[in-house]
């Protein structure tokens, strides 16, 4: 299963090669040394999903920890397995869960009446698991079946589990049959085989005799001798390749292969350990690619009571800047409490009040906990606040010609202070302004008015002709520093110029300004070490935000942000990297990054090159990370702000449906990145390129 998983998505396969490579690397480091040993063994939730049809394989509670009990006793080499002779004690231990993913309390059994009893495990997989599943995220998934059929191979599969690089997915988990499952300690090796997988093991067979090297061929385990053998007598050597592996191969002499190994086919009776190298191998393994195991909380007893947070705020339609807001605490089993604005604790008061001192959309979370169990619940909400100021004003007239005057009217409400702007410049602060324009040329026209606490601008553009005929605008030139240019992106500013960015051949990304004639004002690199500035968006003080990658610090594909001047001059530089949890490579191109009226950006990014996830940041440009949100399957996506001016984000996606067809996706998200809606269109004649064929027509 593992395998034909592999071939379908090979973005697994190439995740688990780079946890493999990964393993390698950490082995090499320690120079074949052991794992650094916590000083208790880690313990991970395990829950049972007893699927049956009233038949013998709704095996009992008394069974199921019998097989706990042997997998435990297994992987600390005692019980029966210490008497069976020498092994090791791995340092992992399970628990049958003792609280479901709501909280409640549970046996860590969980019984489902379906014919899927009876599996074919090439079609049934997914469908067997959507009966009954919890978190791969928290907790180890187990399906006990009556009987597990192979398409291929036929009946007798006895079990099958997944690798780490399925972790959190719907496939994660091991499928085993109940005849095999808590009835002995012998048969219970199916169990703790199929764990092992789970845990980053690979036969001792993998890859038959090659040996060069120990820590990438046959099983990547160095104390585990070359295989080619299933299911042989114990003992048995099928392999002479032992010693030609070079340090840290510990071998030194050609042995029988490890009938013994838990990883082996071998008779039953016949296994009883693990060794010192698969050992680090699973717990490498746990603290990395299964890590979020070691966080749940389904090991402990259940909360009481279960805490469930919720809020509203007055005024709920939304705020006003620089009047306080009331929090109406609604949670219901909560003892302590935390209020956060934009990721910053600002009361820890049951019904606080807050003033927000400036305009904008904010994200407001409460997070309670229940008293010593630990128990805790969040609950969060987008707030709006305007400002109780707002700028509006009218021209008598928007195009002219040089010379002419136009006259611009306030409108503006709520009091405050006016000012008005001509490309930037102030020029008048009445309630009118009669303004002559002696030259041709694009103006935009801005009327500030200040509050105590906020201002709100509006704007409009006044476009100024000669009477002259106009010239053709330049369509080619060669930057100062030589090569070719390509640009990627640019916008129309408020004056008419032109900002464009993109590469050269000899220098990297650069930004260039262009007049409304097409004549080049300036280009510049604007930082150094930038390979490409892919997208670009006007801001709204009228400062430009560039988005690329490049080469930092020896890394390359390395986000970069830059904000700069109508000059060109460098403001801001980020390497987008240093402030996100997450590690990303590179901005997408166009179509992937918004502004809000605050200043806020909203970017799309790829957090894994070889993957389909997109991983949607809301960031300041002082570096601050308000939030961050993945979505997966996303062959091709776009990013937009709504075009009635409401808040939050409109995002697309092209993906794959089940049946290999090309579908489009359009989600509405709020302003915190929490999906309101989704709509699915299905195109047709849309082409699918599959790899090794001509394109496919699906309609």
């Amino acid at each position: 299963m593992q395998q034909d998983l592999w071939k379908k998505r090979p973005d697994l396969a190439a995740a688990q090669a780079m946890l493999d490579g990964q393993l390698a690397q950490i082995f090499r480091q320690k120079q074949g040394g052991t794992a650094a040993r916590a000083a208790a063994a880690l313990v991970l939730p395990v829950v049972v999903h007893i699927i049956h049809n009233g038949g013998s394989e709704n095996i009992s509670d008394a069974q199921v920890a019998d097989a706990v009990q042997n997998l435990n006793d297994a992987f600390a080499h005692g019980g029966y397995y210490a008497q069976a002779g020498a092994g090791v004690d791995v340092g992992i231990q399970f628990c049958l869960a003792r609280r479901t993913p709501d909280g409640l309390p549970t046996n860590g059994i969980n019984r489902v009446v379906s014919t899927l009893t009876k599996m074919d495990m090439e079609t049934d997989d997914l469908p067997l698991k959507d009966l009954s599943r919890w978190d791969p995220t928290r907790y180890v998934n187990i399906w006990v079946v009556q009987s597990i059929n192979s398409l291929s191979s036929g009946p007798g599969v006895a079990g099958y589990a997944y690798f780490p690089s399925s972790h959190g997915r719907p496939e994660d988990g091991m499928v085993c049959e109940a005849q095999l499952f808590g009835v002995s300690p012998q048969k219970d090796a199916v169990l703790i085989h199929e764990m092992g997988h789970y845990l980053g093991l690979y036969h001792t067979f993998e890859g038959g005799c090659k040996n060069d090297d120990c820590l990438t061929d046959g099983d990547r385990v160095c104390d585990t001798p070359p295989d080619q053998a299933k299911h042989t007598a114990c003992p048995y050597n099928s392999c002479s390749t032992d010693t030609n592996a070079p340090a840290p191969n510990p071998l030194t002499a050609d042995v029988d292969d490890m009938t013994e190994n838990f990883m082996d086919y071998s008779p039953f009776d016949c296994v009883y350990r693990f060794t010192q190298g698969q050992t680090d191998r699973m717990l490498d393994a746990v603290t990395m690619a299964r890590e979020s195991l070691l966080e749940s909380d389904g090991c402990l007893d259940a909360c009481s009571p279960i805490v469930d947070a919720n809020f509203s705020v007055t005024p709920p339609s939304g705020g006003v800047a620089g009047v306080t807001a009331n929090f109406t605490n609604n949670t219901t089993g909560g003892a302590s409490y935390q209020w956060f604005v934009d990721g910053t604790l600002v009361s820890t008061a049951p019904n606080p009040a807050y003033t927000f001192n400036f305009s904008g959309v904010f994200s407001i979370k409460l997070l309670a906990t229940n008293g010593p169990q630990g128990c805790v619940d969040s609950f969060s909400m987008g707030y709006v606040v305007t400002c109780p100021v707002e700028s509006a004003f009218t021209a008598d007239k928007t195009s002219i010609k040089e010379g002419e005057s136009v006259l611009f009217t306030s409108t503006a409400t709520g009091g405050g202070t006016l000012e008005w702007f001509i490309n930037g410049v102030s020029v008048g602060t009445g309630p009118t302004l009669n303004f002559t324009f002696p030259t041709e040329g694009v103006y935009n026209v801005v009327l500030r008015v200040t509050g105590a606490v906020c201002s709100d601008d509006s704007s409009t553009v006044i476009e100024v002709t000669s009477e002259c005929a106009f010239k053709d605008a330049q369509l080619t030139f060669t930057p100062e520093s030589g090569g070719n240019i390509s640009f990627l992106d640019m916008e129309t500013l408020p004056n008419g110029n032109i900002i464009a960015c993109g590469t050269t051949t000899s220098n990297g990304g650069v930004a260039t300004l262009f007049n409304a004639k097409g004549d080049v004002l300036w280009c510049k690199q604007a930082a150094s070490g930038v390979t490409i500035w892919a997208e670009l968006v006007i801001m709204p003080d009228g400062t430009i935000t560039l988005f690329g990658t490049g080469k930092q610090n020896g890394i390359n594909e390395v986000p970069l942000v830059a904000q700069i001047s109508a000059n060109g001059d460098v403001l801001k530089f980020l390497v987008f990297n240093t402030h996100l949890s997450d590690q990303v490579y590179h901005f997408r191109e166009r179509n992937h990054l918004v502004v809000d009226p605050d200043g806020t950006l909203t970017a799309s990014i790829l957090p894994d090159l070889s993957g389909d996830e997109v991983l949607m940041v809301k960031f300041r440009l002082d570096g601050t990370v308000l939030w961050s949100k993945r979505f997966s399957n996303m062959l091709e996506n776009d990013l937009f702000k709504p075009g009635d001016g409401s808040s939050g984000y409109w995002l697309t996606r092209a993906a794959f449906s089940a049946t290999g067809a090309v579908k489009f996706e359009v989600f509405r998200l709020d302003a915190s990145g929490v999906m309101t809606k989704s709509v699915a269109y299905q195109p047709v004649n849309i082409y699918h390129a599959v790899a090794g064929n001509t394109p496919h027509l699906y309609p």
